[in-house]
């Protein structure tokens, strides 16, 4: 995406400096819809 890794640090540095994380638990939608589209393939 950047040309430059020192510029790209420093850009995500800037929006990130007051970001919050949140940690999701729980199942991941995305990855159960991928295994259950690959079961249907197996039959």
């Amino acid at each position: 995406m950047f040309l430059e890794i020192k510029l790209g640090n420093a850009i995500l540095d800037c929006v990130l400096h007051n970001a919050t994380v949140v940690n999701i638990v729980g199942p991941s939608f995305k990855i159960t819809d991928h295994l259950e589209k690959e079961d249907v393939n197996k039959f």
